[in-house]
């Protein structure tokens, strides 16, 4: 080939000698870039010019970077919510696994309040970080100037620190020897840092310009000499305090032994030291942990305390006016005359059925679907006149209204099965048993005391919290639901949490389940409405809540599923009630009038049955004409917006 160059001829070359050939040009070119760069800074022309330049460059991308901010602003929104919504909750529930009236009765109530004190402390201080965090990843979003997020930027830096390296720290060494500093090590002008790698020990030189910076405060790389000798200065600090301390100490027992010190200076000097104990103790917690118990927490615990009494105080009231079981009907009439006067006044003339061989004129639709719902028989309205007779508080009580409102009908031979421990159990319910349709049913009592408002807070006091919140800042839908369900549930704090006030009612319901199949319902209004829907979608079996709270962002609280409670659970919700819009209903949801101005009223179990007789008749005929309720209620004037009257 004579003097031609052949490449087949060169020598080989290994990856590993072209990557540090690369190495090596790109740090030589970004190095005369940078030198390039600082010649031109160094003229005025050149200042200006790039002045000019950031300048057009910061109103381009002016837009584009406030719409990022706006993005990232209100996920650190939500990340403060989500968080403050769980220190709510998790402080509530801890308080009521300590004073809740129904953990009193658990075996293990002494052992599981002292845990929960003990736990306390601990708890506030894992929260007083976290909130600190989160407020400052939200405070400094907000931060429109260049280079933002400085707070959060330095927390960031120091986790991705110990996750990078965490292989290469080393335990500091015992030894008294400290090893002299040296005071020329950052001498060098613009030569290449050396650094000492933990593994080997070995000196080496950076090949790379951008790992050789100084300039970046969050640039990890040869930090280990600053923290060694920061180390080494603390260390050296406190062992000279702790010498001077315990020479200070032991000159003053020496001088008190011999008489020369007299004991009111030796108490002065002891309650001087406890004096700067505490300013040390303070001056620390000051700068060295500011993110512990700050500000934002503090005003946290402010306004929990605030919104605590608040839910308090409601629940006194709630449980102090809610009545039931007072609801009584006239003297049982069949007669076909008084039949027809009803069912004329409840439905008009349409249709007809036969009552005693008789035709009656009865309307084809009733004006509510729920109307034409029959459990083997047994109608809402029965079921309604159920759940409003379990508020009487003794048996007897209980007995007199059934036989008030079913004596007479075909379903006057129903049998009184059992009832819930007056001693133990913390949920009333009884279980009523009708032979003529082989049904048996399970009423749970609603919110009749402020014990049973506390236990209605317990349940759902975390998404009472959110959806108050929601009201003025709608942030609860942009989060997954199953996300919510999941931090609601407080799996977390399970296994110190008291046994459910309704564990004896779901075991009895599961029994009952077992012994007589399908032919069972389970019914309740208020409170009781929602822990039959609960025990219903638990058990797969037919559940009608009467204004009971809903369940689906509860679902992780009370292990059971969506599907459950949309197959088995039918609430009636009447109007401007408010009750029903805590948490969310699923399954069946027929919505009904309410004539009546208040929230407490529309809840009442008398707004249900009369409101129930006058859209749905009674097939039963019982007699309605003397109950003074639905009489004072049919009187009322209608201000629904979508009455067709």
């Amino acid at each position: 080939m004579g003097g031609q160059y052949d490449a087949n001829t060169s020598p080989p070359r290994g990856p590993n000698v072209l990557l540090r050939d690369a190495a090596v040009g790109y740090s030589n070119r970004l190095k005369s870039a940078y030198k390039q760069k600082d010649r031109v800074l160094a003229t005025a022309e050149g200042r200006e010019e790039e002045l000019h330049a950031y300048q057009s460059a910061h109103g381009t991308w002016r837009f584009y970077r406030t719409l990022c901010q706006v993005r990232f602003g209100y996920l650190s929104f939500l990340v403060v919510m989500v968080l403050l919504m769980f220190s709510f909750t998790l402080l509530m529930e801890i308080f009521f696994a300590i004073f809740l009236p129904s953990a009193k009765y658990d075996d293990y109530y002494t052992v599981r309040a002292v845990v929960s004190l003990i736990l306390l402390p601990i708890v506030l201080f894992f929260l007083s970080y976290i909130f600190e965090e989160a407020s400052r990843l939200f405070v400094d979003a907000l931060n429109k100037s260049d280079g933002s997020l400085p707070n959060f930027r330095l927390a960031l830096a120091v986790v991705i620190h110990y996750l990078r390296h965490r292989t290469e720290l080393a335990e500091p060494e015992e030894s008294g020897d400290q090893a002299p500093v040296d005071d020329n090590a950052n001498e060098g002008g613009d030569e290449l840092r050396r650094t000492r790698s933990s593994r080997t020990g070995i000196l080496h030189q950076r090949t790379s310009l951008l790992l050789t910076a100084k300039n970046d405060p969050f640039l990890d790389d040869d930090k280990e000499e600053e923290d060694e000798a920061w180390e080494r200065k603390e260390a050296a600090a406190e062992h000279a305090q702790a010498q001077a301390i315990e020479a200070t100490e032991t000159r003053s027992a020496r001088l008190s032994a011999v008489g020369e010190v007299p004991p009111k200076k030796t108490a002065l000097n002891r309650w001087m030291r406890a004096k700067a104990a505490v300013k040390t103790t303070l001056l620390i917690k000051k700068k060295r942990f500011p993110q512990i118990f700050g500000r934002a927490f503090r005003k946290f615990i402010s306004g929990f305390v605030v919104v605590s009494l608040i839910f308090f105080s409601s629940s006194f009231i709630i449980g102090t006016f809610v009545t039931g079981g007072s609801f009584k009907l006239g003297p049982f009439d069949n007669s076909t005359e008084l039949v027809s006067n009803e069912l004329k006044t409840t439905h008009g003339l349409s249709a007809s059925i036969t009552v005693n061989g008789k035709i009656i004129s009865f309307d084809d639709t009733s004006e509510y679907a729920a109307c034409s719902v029959s459990y083997d028989g047994l109608s809402v309205l029965d079921l309604a006149l159920m759940a409003d007779a379990v508020y009487g508080t003794t048996t007897e009580i209980q007995k007199d209204a059934m036989e008030n409102r079913f004596n007479g009908t075909e379903l006057e031979d129903w049998k009184y099965v059992a009832r819930n421990n007056e001693s133990t159990d913390g949920q009333n319910w009884m279980e009523v048993y009708f032979p003529a349709v082989n049904m048996t049913v399970i009423a749970v009592r609603g919110t009749a005391s402020a014990t049973d408002a506390l236990e209605d807070m317990h349940f759902w006091f975390g998404i009472c919290i959110m959806q108050a919140i929601n009201v003025f800042v709608p942030f609860l839908k942009q989060l997954p639901r199953a996300f919510v369900v999941r931090l609601l549930s407080m799996n977390l704090i399970s296994a110190i949490m008291p046994s459910p006030v309704f564990t004896d009612l779901l075991n009895h319901a599961v029994d009952t389940r077992a012994r007589v199949g399908d032919n069972l319902v389970i019914t309740g209004h208020s409170l009781g409405g929602a822990i039959a829907a609960m025990i219903g979608a638990k058990t797969k079996t037919n559940a009608v809540s009467f204004s009971g709270p809903g369940l689906l962002y509860s679902l992780g609280r009370f292990d059971i599923s969506a599907q459950d409670v949309r197959d088995y659970v039918l609430t009636m919700k009447p109007r401007k009630d408010i009750v029903p819009r805590v948490d969310e209903l699923g399954g069946l949801v027929q919505e009904i009038r309410c004539k009546r101005p208040s929230p407490m009223g529309c809840h009442s179990t008398s707004t249900h049955l009369c409101e129930l007789y006058f859209s749905c008749g009674d097939p039963r005929q019982r007699n309605w004409s003397t109950n003074e309720k639905c009489i004072e209620y049919g009187n009322l004037p209608s201000g629904d917006d979508d009455d067709d009257e």
